[in-house]
């Protein structure tokens, strides 16, 4: 009974033991690992709605994720290509031309069998006609010519597309770079005291291109009319008023009549001959006509996948100023124009802190993309490394089972024996 209760303490006590050395372990690697900080995970800045990212958690953001849209003029210019003298065709012109006919003395003509008088009747009176003025138009077609023609054109492209920068808030310092790999320090600089000005760093963009044109035919015009001109025979008009007359028949005509009206004319010549002429302008002689849009193709770039980063962070010398911490992000720059952060990390040991605990400013650096951590040179009692776990070899291992079957055999025989003396 006491070997039984022998073997039951010390299983007990195993098994506690066993149980002591595990949570110990576990402590040990809790106690040891990295501070749980503030990680990007999946954050994606969208055109007019930009992300900040906390890169060690201490509530402020140290870079911001901007995405943007492009819709301006790219480019514009004008050119003239020369036509130089262009006909087309005739372009009919009024002219008037107008002749006088001088002072004629006329016998008076019978009337309708009375005696042509002015006022009162007077048999056979002399009329003194004039001057009377003749009046003549003419239509007279001219070869038009465009004279000194040239096409004026104007160019516009415009530019429409997305773009993305990642940029560092306040006074931190970023570098952007196409990958992970090197070192913070390298890229930025291992000098305590952030030096940047909110410097940032063009992600990625695609643009479209659309052209527009119009152009327009400007000059001057020539008119070249016929050298022979052009003439006509027109009559010549002329009117006698307030003529009376007198009848014997007066049952037929009624007597006097009053206000009697006389027409008299004669024919004339008149000629127009008009003269070229050139309107050098310029005046708009077409158009104006348009085209487009036209696409004249896209640009697209993603230089960037990765940044370093400088930043000021928590006080660790102790000196009442924030320190300086160097980490890095990830980010993907999508083919909708956002950006998303892929991933983050920073060394928790500050430029300041790394020279106060070892004398040495590149313990406080990193590589990007290296996982957050605390370099152990930084730490004023840097920890044990764990002790070396004893394993066996394939000879101890059977060794070991030998020794206890011996101890199972001894342990059988002898609670035999003790049944027995019972």
């Amino acid at each position: 009974m006491k070997i039984r209760k022998y073997i039951n303490d010390a299983q007990s006590k195993g098994v506690a033991s066993k149980l002591f050395s595990y949570s110990a372990m576990a402590a040990a690697f809790i106690a040891s690992g990295p501070e749980a900080v503030a990680q990007c995970a999946g954050e994606t800045a969208s055109p007019g709605a930009p992300v900040g990212l906390d890169i060690d958690g201490d509530g402020t953001d140290d870079v911001q994720l901007f995405a943007g849209t492009i819709s301006s003029l790219y480019a514009s210019g004008n050119f003239t290509s020369q036509v130089g003298t262009v006909p087309v065709g005739t372009v009919p012109f009024a002219f008037a031309a107008t002749g006088t006919l001088s002072t004629l003395n006329l016998t008076a003509p019978l009337y309708y069998g009375c005696y042509v008088a002015f006022g009162a009747a007077f048999p056979s009176s002399m009329l003194t006609v004039g001057p009377a003025t003749a009046m003549a138009t003419f239509t007279i077609s001219a070869a038009a010519s465009f004279v000194g023609a040239y096409y004026s054109t104007a160019t516009a492209i415009y530019a429409t597309g997305n773009y993305a920068f990642v940029t560092a808030l306040g006074a931190n310092q970023i570098v952007g770079l196409s990958a992970t790999g090197t070192n913070v320090c390298g890229q930025i600089d291992s000098a305590p005291g952030v030096a940047g000005a909110g410097t940032s760093s063009l992600v990625g963009y695609d643009v479209n291109f659309v052209g527009y044109s119009g152009y327009q035919l400007l000059g001057g015009v020539a008119y070249d009319f016929p050298a022979t001109g052009a003439s006509t025979v027109v009559p010549i008009y002329t009117t006698v008023t307030g003529i009376t007359c007198t009848t014997s028949t007066a049952s037929i005509y009624g007597g006097y009549f009053a206000a009697g009206t006389v027409q008299l004319y004669t024919l004339t010549s008149l000629t127009v001959s008009p003269q070229d002429a050139v309107y050098p302008g310029p005046y708009l002689l077409g158009g104006p006509y348009y085209n487009g849009p036209i696409s004249l193709g896209t640009a697209n770039s993603n230089p960037l996948n990765a940044a370093a980063v400088q930043f000021a962070g928590p006080d660790l010398d102790g000196d009442g100023n924030p320190d300086t911490y160097n980490g890095w992000i990830t980010f993907t720059y999508n083919a909708d124009g956002t950006i998303t952060c892929t991933g983050s990390g920073y060394q928790q040991c500050s430029i300041e802190n790394a020279i106060a605990t070892s004398g040495d400013a590149a313990n406080g650096c990193m590589m990007v993309g290296g996982a957050t951590n605390e370099n152990p040179a930084c730490m004023e009692e840097p920890p044990e490394p764990p002790a070396d776990i004893p394993t066996t070899g394939e000879w101890g291992l059977i060794i070991l089972g030998l020794m206890m079957s011996i101890t199972a055999i001894v342990g059988i025989r002898q609670r035999r024996e003790e049944e027995v003396v019972a």
